[in-house]
């Protein structure tokens, strides 16, 4: 325990690591708190919620010992996390695609797409298409990044790891943008709200491109798929904005 309290006062450590090791010993503190209170109220008897409590205790103090000690690792899996919602958003989305296009080759599912507004137009169709898109890129400079990560990041330097912090705090951003804007493809579509979503997506992955970019752990090799993804960004944002005009006729 003094061990962890130590680390966590550390600047060395990094944010992200403190933030952790911080929740960790919150974790065990509010367990004991737990246990302790059971002890009062029902004695030393071994009842069942004691031994639950005690199991908490257990299981909260190994869970400890399972955690990282360097921010790199720690950014890793924050990454890994990060692109598992993206990953799952992603999928449900075109789950739901498929299924409604099955769904239209049944008789049943022609006569009920003709009164339901459960259901995507061609027009929808042609709009999600650069969404999914947007989403794609997303998930892609996720992988890119933590590929990346692992090749050249350190711990070794207090400016080093400070760009990793500050990398999580852009990457954490994804997810609910993801979120958003995939939660606004299901019918019936909002083209305002399509639009603002897609244009929020598109400037968190330009934000996490063009701070990996300036960071420390970017290397030359990096540069082409850079220009690719920011390229793929900008592309789908324009299809998606010309698809969704503003009140005025305007695209920009």
């Amino acid at each position: 325990m003094y061990g962890i309290l130590e680390a966590t006062s550390s600047h060395s450590t990094g944010k992200l690591l403190q933030k952790t090791l911080r929740q960790a010993v919150i974790n065990i503190v509010e367990a004991m708190q737990q246990l302790a209170t059971d002890l009062r109220l029902q004695g030393p008897q071994g009842s069942k919620k004691q031994l639950q409590s005690t199991g908490n205790v257990w299981e909260t103090c190994d869970s400890v010992l399972q955690l990282s000690r360097d921010n790199k690792s720690l950014v890793l899996l924050e990454l890994s996390s990060v692109a598992a919602m993206v990953k799952d958003a992603l999928g449900e989305i075109e789950e739901a695609l498929r299924t409604d296009t099955e769904s239209r080759w049944s008789e049943l599912g022609d006569v009920l797409d003709e009164f339901s507004d459960d259901a995507w137009t061609e027009v929808d169709r042609e709009l999600i298409a650069p969404c999914l898109g947007l989403v794609k890129t997303a998930k892609a400079c996720l992988k890119k990044v933590s590929a990346a990560i692992q090749t050249n990041a350190d711990c070794c330097i207090d400016g080093h790891i400070q760009h990793l912090d500050e990398l999580v705090d852009n990457v954490q951003a994804l997810s609910p943008a993801v979120d958003d804007l995939v939660c606004c493809l299901y019918p019936p579509l909002d083209k305002d709200a399509v639009r603002l979503n897609a244009t929020k997506l598109s400037t968190a992955v330009n934000i996490v491109l063009h701070f990996f970019r300036g960071s420390y752990f970017c290397g030359a090799a990096d540069e082409e798929w850079i220009n690719f993804l920011c390229n793929a960004v900008n592309h789908n944002l324009d299809k998606v904005k010309g698809l969704c005009p503003t009140l005025n006729g305007s695209v920009a």
